[in-house]
């Protein structure tokens, strides 16, 4: 057991990291990015947008931007320099308690034309030029290393330019040798030698919200699991006593009822469905006078987080009525079908002969017997009916305008979100064999002669 789990994680790894490299080629052969769109604002020097690709590593061959990426989610290994941020400017500094300025020399956050916003210092230069003396933060001496400035120049003729400088008595000086405005980025200290640095996994930052993929990620791929656990559940509480119903009835009424339901829910697309559901909720069960009975729209009410736990669980699940029963319809037309063959099998097979000559009950032949040996294939479904959840129910859930990762990938999509795109991707691919490796475990629990099967090959 142990052996064949690690031979499927080494053999993961490879198909992760080519899944990862496929969504990035994708992308660059679309063409295009996020701040293809800011060249069209006035606002927006083209020195700026140059120098934020730069900075995003989008100037650079595909192979490249992929190791970047991919050096962020291991842990962010990096070989170099190491540097500490001394001063970001997330609050712009005041003169006289933080620092000194000569005159004419003014001090501002900046604004829209920042590629930061409000995280850079606009810094408008005199005539003659200026100086601006900031402190530094408790501890840092002379002699502990470079301090570096970044600073953007509008005009474009020197774009992100580095300016080292040495820290006296707790202080830095800033100087300006020509009149101007200059966006100072951030000040930082750089050790002398190399380093090996270690960091948490890092997706990426994503160019659209500005805030780390991760962030997108985790409340995303949380309700998406939500609704793809109670679809798994609802499905399977279904479909196992209508099969097992359908199969010790076949040929009958209800039986070829199910059989047409099956045969619907395998041909409808699941989209479509969705937008039956949605007008009939829209308009015949909620109707008009803003009743509220089936909610659309969202995974949970205003105001639901300062409700007790209870009520709160409620309150999603009722969110998760319509999208549930759109993508059981269609999984239970999968699931009840391939286990009504595989119990019809199984009645038939000579150990269910054998236990009904010794005298067992119908009941407990189909149950002890027949059942158990019939949902052995469905284990291996089962892990690939998470994993296509997970990831298929995108079109649904932006039907239904559900949080989930389909709506996260398609905006990302349309706005040329790489590293969204990427992260969602790579998890999705990580939740496929992490399910196909539970089916498998699972399934080895439950019938050894599998394991020994796999053993002797």
């Amino acid at each position: 057991m142990t052996g064949r789990v690690l031979r499927r994680l080494l053999l993961a790894v490879p198909l992760v990291l080519a899944v990862s490299f496929l969504t990035f080629l994708l992308s660059r052969l679309a063409g295009g990015s996020w701040y293809d769109q800011l060249r069209t604002d006035r606002r927006f020097d083209p020195a700026q947008i140059r120098a934020l690709e730069r900075r995003a590593r989008l100037d650079r061959p595909v192979v490249v931007q992929w190791l970047h990426w991919l050096r962020g989610v291991c842990f962010d290994i990096r070989l170099g320099r190491p540097h500490a941020t001394l001063l970001d400017f997330e609050r712009p500094p005041v003169l006289g308690r933080d620092g000194f300025a000569t005159p004419g020399l003014a001090i501002e956050p900046s604004g829209e034309e920042a590629h930061e916003g409000t995280r850079s210092l606009r810094v408008t230069v005199p005539e003659g030029g200026g100086v601006l003396t900031l402190a530094l933060p408790p501890g840092v001496r002379r002699g502990d290393g470079e301090i570096w400035i970044w600073q953007l120049d509008p005009g474009g003729t020197g774009g992100w330019r580095s300016q080292p400088l040495r820290p006296r008595r707790g202080r830095v000086e800033l100087r300006f040798a020509r009149a101007g405005t200059v966006y100072v980025d951030h000040v930082a200290v750089v050790a002398r030698g190399l380093a090996v640095a270690w960091g948490r996994p890092d997706f990426g930052r994503s160019f659209r919200h500005d805030v780390p993929v991760f962030d997108l990620l985790r409340p995303a791929l949380r309700n998406s699991a939500w609704l793809a656990l109670a679809t798994l559940a609802v499905t399977w509480l279904l479909s196992v006593p209508l099969a097992v119903w359908s199969a010790t009835r076949r040929g009958g009424a209800l039986d070829r009822l199910l059989g047409a339901v099956s045969f619907a829910g395998a041909s409808v697309p699941g989209f479509f469905l969705a937008l039956i559901a949605l007008y009939a909720a829209v308009e015949w069960v909620n109707g008009a006078g803003g009743r509220t009975l089936l909610p659309v729209g969202a995974d949970r009410s205003p105001g639901a987080d300062a409700l007790p736990l209870a009520a709160r669980l409620l309150d999603r699940a009722w969110h998760l009525v319509l999208p549930v029963a759109v993508l059981t319809f269609g999984a239970l037309a999968q699931v009840h079908r391939t286990l009504r063959a595989n119990l019809l099998d199984a009645l038939h097979a000579p150990f269910v002969a054998g236990a009904r000559a010794k005298g067992l009950s119908e009941r407990r032949v189909v149950r002890r017997h027949a059942l158990r040996n019939a949902l052995n294939p469905l284990i291996t479904l089962f892990g690939i009916r998470l994993a296509e959840l997970l990831s298929g129910a995108a079109l649904v859930e932006i039907v239904f305008q559900y949080p989930g990762m389909g709506r996260l990938v398609l905006d990302a999509t349309v706005s040329r979100d790489v590293f969204v795109v990427t992260g969602a991707v790579m998890l999705g691919a990580l939740v496929l064999v992490a399910a196909n490796l539970l089916a498998d475990v699972a399934l080895a629990w439950l019938d050894p002669r599998v394991e020994s099967i796999g053993a002797s090959a």
